[in-house]
């Protein structure tokens, strides 16, 4: 089937001024969150919230408008329904005990940890250690 645009839908001068604004804005947007990404300006604010540096500068994600239900992944304790569908991945005190993202999981620093897994579990009492 062969489609055919009317001439009413025909590439303007006009259409490619707006396309070439609107992705100069969002070059611009992105060139902003970048240096965000790299200079941390609201770093103090970032850790008092409890998130990595990706999260607090990324903006918002995509959620319900429903509560939810969820409990914490590091200590698995159910937490207060979430006012949406997105609810993060640790508590608040999790996050300050493990300087971890609320949101993410990662490193409120964003240091690469190493062999930590084990030293996790120990502490929140879920290991499988034969007696």
């Amino acid at each position: 089937m062969e489609r055919k645009w009317p001439e009413s839908a025909r590439w303007t001068e006009n259409d490619i001024s707006e396309r070439s604004y609107r992705n100069r804005e969002r070059i611009d947007a992105s060139i902003a969150r970048a240096m965000s990404y790299l200079t941390d300006p609201e770093k103090k604010k970032r850790i008092g919230v409890r998130l990595c540096v990706r999260c607090y500068y990324s903006g918002g994600t995509m959620a319900g408008q429903a509560f939810t239900s969820w409990n914490c992944r590091v200590c698995l304790k159910d937490q207060i329904n979430w006012p949406n569908t997105n609810p993060p991945l640790a508590c608040n005190p999790c996050a300050e005990k493990y300087k971890i993202c609320k949101e993410c999981g990662a490193d409120i620093y964003m240091r690469v940890r190493r062999n930590n897994t084990q030293q996790l579990q120990a502490q929140a009492g879920l290991t499988n250690e034969k007696e």
